[in-house]
């Protein structure tokens, strides 16, 4: 029972650590333009799901102790930010986040940062 005290502690201590850096936590342009893509993609149903993506990537990001987003927070919590917003796939008998989901939006996030790194070069 102490040990998991102790270990309740210590999360509670990462987590109020993540909720404080939070608010300086940066998402690049070219994430946040992969997190509309991914939306219309995904056809996550609503305005939203684009925007909640790009929320969970900086909590994520600031659970890590990271300063930035990078394309592998987005691809950590894309199920738990799209899963439900998606059109009917549990009524159809389909999972709601496969294995090929994770995959195309890793493309989709390399091929942003690819075309945002030819933007910059070509400036």
């Amino acid at each position: 029972m102490q040990a998991a005290r102790a270990e309740d502690a210590r999360y509670k201590q990462r987590l109020e650590r993540a909720r404080s850096q939070l608010s300086s936590v940066e998402l690049p342009q070219e994430l946040a333009r992969a997190c509309g893509r991914a939306g219309s993609r995904f056809q996550v149903e609503g305005h939203r799901g684009d925007y909640v993506l790009a929320l969970a990537g900086l909590a994520h990001a600031a659970l890590r102790g990271a300063d930035r987003v990078v394309g592998t927070d987005l691809v950590k919590v894309a199920a738990l930010a799209f899963q439900h917003r998606r059109p009917n796939p549990a009524q159809a008998g389909e999972a709601l986040w496969t294995g090929a989901d994770t995959q195309e939006l890793e493309s989709l996030i390399a091929t942003a940062l690819r075309a945002d790194s030819k933007t910059v070069a070509s400036a």
